[in-house]
């Protein structure tokens, strides 16, 4: 595989992963709104009112580095390695996650690519 292919395969798993926490947060907007009772609980959990700001900002975050990876943006690069940070955790698939993403963004490849970008 080229660098622009391992580019556009982190690029995609990151928007898949955005895009699958953006799906799971409107489902379960949905199912809050359909189950009356669920909304006197959620008024009342101090847990639900910092997990839905945070789960939106981690949303943001994959999304953003979706976009920065597929647009070549070194800013995207940048997130991509903080992201591999907080998922190396993530046993197994976050960990394999990121693994990839670090060896090929510090790989010569990688680093070519992100280097002839000029924004």
């Amino acid at each position: 595989m080229t660098p622009q292919d391992h580019n556009k395969t982190l690029g995609l798993v990151y928007g898949f992963l955005g895009g699958l926490l953006a799906l799971a947060a409107l489902v379960e907007l949905v199912r809050v709104i359909t189950l009356e009772r669920e909304l006197e609980r959620i008024r009342s959990s101090t847990e639900l009112k910092v997990m839905i700001p945070v789960g939106l900002l981690l949303m943001a975050f994959l999304l953003s580095t979706a976009y920065g990876l597929l647009r070549r943006k070194p800013w995207g690069r940048i997130l991509a390695l903080a992201s591999a940070v907080l998922f190396v955790w993530l046993f197994p698939l976050g960990t394999a996650l990121a693994i990839y993403a670090w060896w090929f963004l510090h790989s010569e490849g990688g680093k070519q690519l992100y280097a002839k970008s000029d924004s």
